[in-house]
């Protein structure tokens, strides 16, 4: 069985389609990521401003009054 070269246009097609799934993946599991970040951080610390990557101050407070 021989294999076939890919032509020039498909491999430009695989580059950005590549680009673009990997962009749509970001925007799709970001917002969880977030709430997720979010319920570990303290409750007055998220009031300040936006957590992007992880907790300022690490808490599981947000867990505890939920559970009760």
């Amino acid at each position: 069985m021989e294999k076939t070269r890919k032509q020039t246009g498909d491999i430009i097609f695989d580059f950005f389609n590549t680009i673009l799934m990997c962009l749509i993946i970001i925007m799709t599991l970001y917002p969880f990521y977030y709430v997720i970040v979010s319920s570990l951080n303290e409750p007055m610390d998220l009031l300040r401003g936006p957590v992007f990557i992880f907790p300022r101050k690490f808490s599981l407070v947000n867990y505890t009054y939920v559970l009760q």
